[in-house]
Protein backbone atom coordinates (compact mmCIF):
# COMPACT_ATOMS: atom_id res chain seq x y z
CA UNK A 1 0.00 0.00 0.00
CA UNK A 2 1.01 3.61 -0.58
CA UNK A 3 -0.84 6.81 0.32
CA UNK A 4 -0.84 9.66 -2.19
CA UNK A 5 -1.05 12.66 0.15
CA UNK A 6 -1.71 15.00 -2.78
CA UNK A 7 -4.85 13.19 -3.99
CA UNK A 8 -5.87 11.57 -0.70
CA UNK A 9 -6.02 8.14 -2.36
CA UNK A 10 -4.73 4.94 -0.86
CA UNK A 11 -3.27 2.72 -3.60
CA UNK A 12 -2.89 -1.01 -3.08
CA UNK A 13 -0.57 -2.87 -5.44
CA UNK A 14 -0.86 -6.65 -5.44
CA UNK A 15 -0.22 -9.55 -7.75
CA UNK A 16 -1.76 -12.77 -8.96
CA UNK A 17 1.17 -15.14 -8.91
CA UNK A 18 2.51 -18.32 -10.50
CA UNK A 19 -0.09 -19.29 -13.07
CA UNK A 20 1.96 -21.39 -15.50
CA UNK A 21 -1.18 -22.91 -17.02
CA UNK A 22 -1.83 -19.42 -18.45
CA UNK A 23 1.79 -18.88 -19.45
CA UNK A 24 2.31 -16.16 -16.88
CA UNK A 25 4.54 -15.71 -13.87
CA UNK A 26 2.62 -12.81 -12.24
CA UNK A 27 -0.01 -10.22 -13.09
CA UNK A 28 0.18 -6.90 -11.27
CA UNK A 29 -3.03 -5.29 -10.08
CA UNK A 30 -3.86 -1.90 -8.59
CA UNK A 31 -6.85 -0.97 -6.46
CA UNK A 32 -7.58 2.53 -5.14
CA UNK A 33 -9.59 3.90 -2.25
CA UNK A 34 -10.70 7.53 -1.96
CA UNK A 35 -12.31 7.00 1.47
CA UNK A 36 -9.38 5.73 3.57
CA UNK A 37 -10.02 2.08 2.72
CA UNK A 38 -13.77 1.87 3.39
CA UNK A 39 -14.36 1.02 -0.29
CA UNK A 40 -12.04 0.04 -3.13
CA UNK A 41 -12.03 0.27 -6.90
CA UNK A 42 -12.10 -2.90 -8.96
CA UNK A 43 -8.60 -4.34 -9.51
CA UNK A 44 -6.91 -2.89 -12.60
CA UNK A 45 -4.17 -4.86 -14.37
CA UNK A 46 -1.25 -2.41 -14.63
CA UNK A 47 1.26 -4.59 -16.51
CA UNK A 48 0.85 -2.52 -19.69
CA UNK A 49 1.23 0.70 -17.65
CA UNK A 50 4.65 -0.30 -16.26
CA UNK A 51 7.69 0.83 -18.24
CA UNK A 52 10.37 -1.91 -18.28
CA UNK A 53 7.75 -4.37 -17.03
CA UNK A 54 9.06 -7.56 -15.44
CA UNK A 55 6.45 -10.14 -14.46
CA UNK A 56 8.79 -11.62 -11.82
CA UNK A 57 8.55 -8.44 -9.70
CA UNK A 58 6.99 -8.90 -6.24
CA UNK A 59 5.84 -5.94 -4.16
CA UNK A 60 6.67 -5.70 -0.47
CA UNK A 61 6.59 -6.85 2.14
CA UNK A 62 7.27 -3.20 2.98
CA UNK A 63 4.84 -0.38 2.28
CA UNK A 64 5.22 2.37 -0.28
CA UNK A 65 6.14 5.98 0.39
CA UNK A 66 5.55 9.32 -1.28
CA UNK A 67 8.67 11.43 -1.69
CA UNK A 68 8.62 15.17 -1.08
CA UNK A 69 8.66 15.55 -4.88
CA UNK A 70 5.32 13.70 -5.05
CA UNK A 71 6.82 10.52 -6.54
CA UNK A 72 5.22 7.31 -5.28
CA UNK A 73 7.79 4.60 -4.50
CA UNK A 74 6.83 0.97 -3.85
CA UNK A 75 9.58 -1.43 -2.70
CA UNK A 76 9.85 -4.98 -3.91
CA UNK A 77 12.14 -7.40 -5.67
CA UNK A 78 12.62 -9.34 -8.85
CA UNK A 79 12.79 -13.10 -8.45
CA UNK A 80 14.76 -15.57 -10.54
CA UNK A 81 12.85 -17.16 -13.39
CA UNK A 82 13.59 -20.61 -11.98
CA UNK A 83 14.26 -21.37 -8.34
CA UNK A 84 16.91 -24.06 -8.57
CA UNK A 85 17.70 -24.70 -4.93
CA UNK A 86 20.06 -21.72 -4.76
CA UNK A 87 18.43 -20.44 -1.59
CA UNK A 88 18.26 -16.64 -1.55
CA UNK A 89 20.56 -16.22 -4.54
CA UNK A 90 19.39 -14.44 -7.68
CA UNK A 91 16.76 -12.19 -6.09
CA UNK A 92 17.27 -8.46 -6.65
CA UNK A 93 15.60 -5.67 -4.65
CA UNK A 94 14.24 -2.70 -6.63
CA UNK A 95 11.38 -0.21 -6.58
CA UNK A 96 8.36 0.64 -8.68
CA UNK A 97 7.77 4.40 -9.09
CA UNK A 98 5.00 6.67 -10.35
CA UNK A 99 5.13 10.41 -11.00
CA UNK A 100 1.48 10.73 -12.06
CA UNK A 101 -0.45 9.50 -9.01
CA UNK A 102 -0.39 5.84 -10.05
CA UNK A 103 -1.63 6.12 -13.64
CA UNK A 104 1.68 4.87 -15.05
CA UNK A 105 4.64 3.18 -13.38
CA UNK A 106 8.32 2.51 -14.05
CA UNK A 107 10.58 -0.16 -12.57
CA UNK A 108 13.89 1.14 -11.32
CA UNK A 109 17.06 -0.85 -11.87
CA UNK A 110 17.74 -3.63 -9.40
CA UNK A 111 20.49 -3.53 -6.81
CA UNK A 112 23.67 -5.34 -7.77
CA UNK A 113 23.71 -7.93 -4.97
CA UNK A 114 21.48 -10.77 -3.81
CA UNK A 115 18.65 -9.10 -1.86
CA UNK A 116 14.87 -9.35 -1.73
CA UNK A 117 12.31 -8.27 0.90
CA UNK A 118 12.89 -4.57 1.47
CA UNK A 119 11.65 -1.24 2.75
CA UNK A 120 12.37 2.15 1.24
CA UNK A 121 12.77 5.46 3.09
CA UNK A 122 13.52 9.00 1.95
CA UNK A 123 16.40 10.64 3.82
CA UNK A 124 16.44 14.31 4.76
CA UNK A 125 18.79 15.01 1.82
CA UNK A 126 16.26 13.55 -0.66
CA UNK A 127 18.19 10.32 -1.28
CA UNK A 128 16.30 7.05 -1.06
CA UNK A 129 17.62 4.28 1.16
CA UNK A 130 16.64 0.68 0.52
CA UNK A 131 16.93 -1.62 3.56
CA UNK A 132 16.95 -5.23 2.36
CA UNK A 133 16.95 -8.85 3.39
CA UNK A 134 20.14 -10.12 1.78
CA UNK A 135 21.08 -13.51 0.43
CA UNK A 136 24.84 -13.41 0.81
CA UNK A 137 24.93 -15.08 4.23
CA UNK A 138 26.10 -11.95 6.04
CA UNK A 139 23.57 -12.28 8.97
CA UNK A 140 22.69 -8.58 8.78
CA UNK A 141 20.62 -6.21 6.65
CA UNK A 142 21.86 -4.85 3.35
CA UNK A 143 21.42 -1.18 2.44
CA UNK A 144 21.80 0.83 -0.76
CA UNK A 145 21.23 4.47 -1.67
CA UNK A 146 19.60 6.04 -4.72
CA UNK A 147 20.34 9.64 -5.67
CA UNK A 148 17.90 9.59 -8.62
CA UNK A 149 14.59 8.71 -6.99
CA UNK A 150 14.95 4.94 -7.32
CA UNK A 151 15.95 4.77 -10.99
CA UNK A 152 19.29 3.24 -9.95
CA UNK A 153 21.10 2.19 -6.77
CA UNK A 154 24.63 2.64 -5.50
CA UNK A 155 26.75 -0.15 -4.05
CA UNK A 156 25.15 -2.51 -1.56
CA UNK A 157 26.66 -2.40 1.93
CA UNK A 158 26.06 -4.77 4.84
CA UNK A 159 25.10 -3.02 8.07
CA UNK A 160 26.31 -5.16 10.98
CA UNK A 161 24.31 -2.92 13.35
CA UNK A 162 21.09 -4.25 11.82
CA UNK A 163 20.80 -7.98 12.63
CA UNK A 164 18.72 -10.02 10.22
CA UNK A 165 15.88 -12.36 11.02
CA UNK A 166 15.05 -15.01 8.43
CA UNK A 167 11.88 -13.49 6.97
CA UNK A 168 10.24 -10.05 6.67
CA UNK A 169 12.56 -8.36 9.15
Amino acid sequence: AVVDERTGEVLLLCCVTNRPERGEHRRHLLMASADQGATWSAPRDIGAAVQDYDDTFVTGPGCGIQMRTGRLVVPGYTSPEVLDGAGERGFRARVLVSDDHGRTWRLGRAVEADANECQVAERSDGALMLNMRQGAGECCRAVALSLDGGASWGPVAYDRGLPECPCQA
